[in-house]
């Protein structure tokens, strides 16, 4: 079955919208797992159940086929995988930090997915956060908390072009409302499917 969308009121086909180098599309297919570990001991148990190395820096990602580890903070991890796996993933994870102080609790259902690709993806991001994003400084592979207007979104620099924006369920039509509507300079050719 089909995930629904969080943006169409009848949770009908995700959200796209596509103009002169942007895109956006709603992925709602995307399973979440927020973990929280204290020390080394608890991300070697927590490594070994996802498969990741999670000793990279805070603000950086790491990522193997359809599993990603985004390290927010010293000890916050935003754990990405299939919608179908979450909730076993979430459970191994429990199991392995069971007697340790670390935690892992599953939330993709709570939390919506927005993807900007093409070449002004960049540009468009710039309208809404105050992150320097020069590919110098958050380069592929970077992550970060931010604000885009008053709602918390986590960014994270996929591919060179792509960018995921990771926002909660309940705040996904308000980004979306606003991302349409500062990407109207590059409508001009297209700007297909502005509301799902």
């Amino acid at each position: 079955m089909p995930e629904r969308s969080a943006l169409s009121p009848a949770g009908g086909a995700p959200a796209r919208w596509i103009g002169a180098g942007l895109t956006l599309e709603e992925r709602p297919a995307q399973g979440a797992v927020s973990l929280r570990l204290q020390g080394e001991p608890e991300r070697r148990l927590a490594a070994a159940v996802l498969g990741l190395d999670l000793s990279g820096a805070p603000q950086t990602a790491v990522r193997r086929d359809d599993r990603a580890a985004l390290r927010l903070g010293p000890d916050e991890w935003l754990v990405l995988c299939r919608r179908t796996e979450e909730s076993r993933l979430g459970e191994e994870l429990r199991r392995s930090l069971d007697g340790y102080s670390g935690a892992a609790a599953s939330i993709g259902n709570g939390t919506s997915v927005i993807e900007a690709s093409g070449p002004q993806a960049r540009r468009f991001l710039a309208k809404g956060t105050s992150i320097d994003l020069h590919p110098g400084v958050f380069a592929i592979g970077r992550c970060a908390v931010t604000g885009f207007g008053k709602i918390r979104v986590t960014l994270w620099r996929v591919e060179a072009d792509r960018y995921a924006l990771l926002i909660g369920r309940s705040f996904a039509r308000s980004v979306w409302d606003w991302a349409v509507d500062v990407s109207r300079e590059w409508a001009a050719n297209g700007g297909r499917s502005p509301r799902p």
